[in-house]
């Protein structure tokens, strides 16, 4: 039972530890005041290049069409796309599918009516400029200037996202 106990410990520290450094990546990349550089294609085959969103903030919503929560927050995402959208906010939601196939993304897309970029890439190509993304979904909010300045670390949902980005909105 006490063995049990400290292993039980020991991991409940370890994701504690691994949650507070990725909080700190977000931190450090926001003092830095370096933008994000990403260059990819979308699943339309169109260039999406993160630097053409500077004067929006942007979620950069990590996620996959094989996650049972990355699925379950897409409709919130949608619809809060949706009312920035309406809203005449400067908020712009780019989804990055990762380590998923492109016939599943783009089906998923079609059938859910998904509205926003979204791109096929994996951890790997994300890490330079996002860290380590130990889980998925996660979503990175970039301010006007393309900076990381906050993260949100496992599902979220419209409300979460609204009180977020409006944070880093222009009064």
């Amino acid at each position: 039972m006490k063995r049990s106990l400290m292993l039980f410990a020991a991991l409940v520290l370890a994701i504690a530890g691994s949650l507070m450094g990725r909080q700190l990546l977000a931190v450090d990349a926001a003092q830095s005041k370096y933008p994000i550089e990403l260059k990819l294609t979308d699943i339309a085959g169109q260039p999406l290049d993160l630097a053409a969103y500077h004067g929006k903030v942007v979620v950069v919503d990590v996620w996959a069409t094989w996650c049972h929560y990355c699925v379950a927050e897409i409709p919130d995402v949608i619809k809060f796309q949706q009312e920035m959208t309406k809203a005449n906010k400067p908020v712009q939601v780019i989804g990055l599918a990762v380590e998923d196939e492109a016939d599943s993304v783009k089906a998923f897309v079609k059938e859910h009516h998904v509205d926003y970029p979204v791109a096929l890439t994996t951890k790997k190509e994300l890490k330079p400029q996002f860290g380590s993304i130990p889980g998925i979904p996660e979503a990175f909010i970039l301010n006007d200037k393309g900076v990381i300045v906050d993260t949100i670390v496992g599902m979220t949902d419209k409300a979460t996202l609204t009180r977020t980005v409006n944070r880093y909105l222009p009064k």
